[in-house]
């Protein structure tokens, strides 16, 4: 994904944005109390990975947006982590469309946003991103919202998916 994003100027961004897509925290706190023993707190417990949130796949979001980010040197006050696709209030949060709200409100022009959790492009980045998310960032303000695009069949994905799959 690192050498997909090179593709991409990211200084030429306002802010950059890391969208997940969202589950129900009902998932998170089950999966915790089952690997970890009820450890998450839906907070700074996703700070760093440790024994007891490995699993959590809230907390493998943060730590993905934290090895890019380090990858790509972006700024920590230039990007934010978020979640997409939320049925209720009750979903993983932040949320995707009400951050990137609050960027246009704040002035930001430009956004450049990634959607680490899927592989393909998808209805939900392809449209609910580039659409959707286009659409609410303009009716605040915003300009232009780029999709860094998915691995798709990016051939350093697919050669690592099949050193992954042969086990070499």
């Amino acid at each position: 994904l690192v050498s997909v994003a090179k593709n991409y100027n990211v200084n030429e961004y306002d802010h950059v944005l890391f969208s997940y897509h969202g589950l129900p925290e009902r998932q998170i706190l089950k999966a915790s109390a089952h690997y970890g023993g009820n450890t998450c707190q839906m907070g700074n417990c996703c700070n760093a990975i440790t024994k007891n949130n490995q699993y959590c796949y809230r907390a493998n979001c943060f730590e993905t947006t934290r090895q890019i980010v380090k990858a790509l040197n972006i700024p920590e006050d230039k990007y934010t982590t978020t979640f997409q696709s939320r049925l209720d209030d009750k979903w993983l949060k932040p949320y995707s469309d009400k951050v990137i709200e609050e960027l246009a409100k704040k002035g930001n022009k430009k956004l450049l946003v990634f959607s680490p959790a899927f592989v393909a492009d998808c209805l939900e980045t392809i449209y609910e991103i580039g659409t959707e998310y286009e659409e609410i960032f303009k009716e605040y303000g915003g300009h232009k919202v780029t999709l860094v695009k998915s691995l798709n069949a990016n051939d350093e994905w697919v050669d690592a998916v099949k050193e992954i799959v042969l086990g070499n």
